[in-house]
C-alpha cells in the first residue's frame, strides 16, 4: 500500500528479503510492528529510493543479535547507492558501518574525516605513552573525552544544579499555579478563616479550635496541589518532549530524574506545611496534642500516597492533555469534597458519603487525627486506604510505564 504513494517506489519485496522480513510479509502490522519495529520504519523509508537516509539511534534499546543483523542490512543498503548518515553513541557500530565520521564535543565539529584520519587525529593531539595502535574506536575517543564515571546521588544533585533554592525558583518561575497553591493560598485559608472564625476551643471539633483542625486539613491541601499538579505534570511534560530518552544514554538514567523530581516536590510540600504551621503558631497560636514523630510518619504516608497517584496519572495517560485533564479534576474535586478547604462537619450526608471514596478526604482524616493525638482506632481505615492506594498506583503505574515506549 505505500508503495503505491510513489512514483517509481523500490522492490518492496526484495527489501522484505534484505531486511529479514520476509518471513513476516504475511503478518498484520501490529505483529510487524512488534518484533521488527526499526527494521519496518527503514523498509518504509526506502520505499521512495532515497538518497540520502538519515538515521538517529537506530539500534538503540535492541538485543545484540538484532544489532548485528540491523548492520548486515545497512551495509547493503549502502552498497545499493543511498548515502547514510547515521547517529550513535555506540562506538563499535560506527567502527564496523562508517566510511567517514563527524566527531561533535559541544555541539561543535572538532573532526571530519575516515577513521584512519581519526585514529591519526587522536594520535597528535595525546601524549605517545598512552597510545597503542591495538586500541578500539572507543578506546580512541575516550582518549580525547573527558574522564566520566557514574554519578552518585549527592554529586548528580549537585552537578545538575538541584540545590533546593535553585529548584524553588526555576521550578515556581515555571508554575506560578503551583507556587500560589503550595505556600501562598493555604496561609491565605488559614488567615481568612481565622479572622471569621478566631481559634477559641468549641465542642464543634471536640474541644479544637477551628485553626486548630484546619492545619492538618490545609496541610492536606499542599500535598495535594504538590501530589496531583506540580509533580505529575513535570513528569508528563518531561515523557512528551523526549527528555528521558536523553537521560537513558547517560549514567544518570531516567529513574534518577523522576526520583529528584519527587524528592524536589517533596521538599516543597514540607516547606508548605512549616510556613503553614509557623503561621497558625504566631497568629492564632494552634495547638497540637499528638507526637511530632508520629505526625512525620502520617505526613509521609499522606505524601507517598497522593504522589503515587499523580505517578499513575501519567503512566495511565496517553498524552500531557489527557493527563493534564486528569490531575486538574482529581485536585479540585478533592480539596473541596476531602475537607481539605472547609471542614467536612459543614456538608451534607450525601457529600460525606461520596468523599469517603477519595484519597484526599483519608489524608485530612489521618493527619487531623495525628495533630489531635486520637486512638488510632479512629482513623485505622484512612491508614489502609493510603496504604492499599499507594501500593496500586506504584505496581499498576510502573508496570503501565514498562510497556509504553520513552522515545
Amino acid at each position: 500500500m505505500f508503495s503505491a504513494f510513489y512514483d517509481r517506489p523500490v522492490n518492496w519485496q526484495a527489501l522484505l528479503e534484505q531486511l529479514g522480513l520476509s518471513e513476516k510479509s504475511q503478518s498484520d502490522g501490529k505483529e510487524i510492528i512488534w518484533r521488527r519495529k526499526q527494521r519496518l520504519s527503514i523498509l518504509l523509508a526506502l520505499l521512495p529510493h532515497p538518497k540520502i537516509l538519515i538515521l538517529d539511534e537506530l539500534t538503540t534499546g535492541l538485543d545484540p543479535e538484532v544489532r548485528r543483523g540491523m548492520w548486515e542490512s545497512l551495509k547493503q543498503i549502502r552498497q545499493s547507492g543511498t548515502t547514510i548518515l547515521l547517529v550513535s553513541h555506540y562506538l563499535d557500530e560506527v567502527e564496523y558501518l562508517a566510511d567517514r565520521l563527524v566527531y561533535l564535543e559541544s555541539g561543535r565539529s572538532r573532526f571530519v574525516g575516515s577513521l584512519d584520519e581519526f585514529r591519526n587525529f587522536v594520535r597528535s593531539k595525546v601524549p605517545a605513552e598512552d597510545w597503542k595502535e591495538s586500541l578500539t574506536l572507543e578506546e580512541v575517543y575516550l582518549l580525547m573525552s573527558p574522564k566520566t564515571e557514574t554519578l552518585r546521588w549527592e554529586e548528580y544533585y549537585e552537578k545538575s544544579n538541584c540545590h533546593l533554592s535553585n529548584r524553588i525558583e526555576a521550578f515556581y518561575e515555571r508554575d506560578f499555579f503551583a507556587f500560589f497553591f503550595t505556600f501562598a493560598f493555604p496561609v491565605f485559608m488559614l488567615l481568612l478563616y481565622g479572622s471569621i472564625y478566631g481559634n477559641e476551643p468549641t465542642p464543634y471539633f471536640d474541644g479544637q479550635g477551628t485553626m486548630d483542625v484546619s492545619v492538618p486539613a490545609y496541610s492536606a491541601m499542599i500535598i495535594g496541589v504538590t501530589g496531583l499538579m506540580a509533580f505529575p505534570l513535570t513528569i508528563s511534560s518531561y515523557k512528551e518532549k523526549k527528555i528521558y530518552k536523553r537521560f537513558d544514554a547517560s549514567p544518570v538514567g531516567k529513574g534518577m530524574i523522576m526520583a529528584v523530581q519527587a524528592a524536589v516536590n517533596v521538599s516543597m510540600t514540607i516547606i508548605g506545611f512549616v510556613l503553614l504551621f509557623v503561621v497558625g503558631k504566631l497568629v492564632y497560636d494552634i495547638r497540637i496534642q499528638g507526637d511530632w514523630f508520629t505526625i512525620a510518619l502520617a505526613m509521609l504516608l499522606s505524601i507517598a500516597c497522593i504522589f503515587s497517584l499523580g505517578f499513575f496519572f501519567t503512566a495511565l495517560s496517553p498524552s500531557t492533555k489527557i493527563n493534564n485533564l486528569l490531575c486538574y479534576i482529581s485536585y479540585f474535586v478533592m480539596i473541596f469534597l476531602s475537607g481539605a478547604t472547609m471542614p467536612k462537619e459543614l456538608f451534607p450526608n450525601v457529600i460525606i458519603k461520596v468523599s469517603k471514596f477519595l484519597p484526599l478526604t483519608h489524608v485530612v482524616n489521618t493527619l487531623q487525627g495525628t495533630f489531635r493525638n486520637a486512638p488510632v482506632g479512629q482513623y485505622r481505615d484512612s491508614l489502609v486506604v493510603l496504604a492499599a492506594v499507594m501500593v496500586f498506583c506504584i505496581a499498576a503505574g510502573a508496570l503501565l510505564y514498562k510497556k509504553k515506549s520513552w522515545m
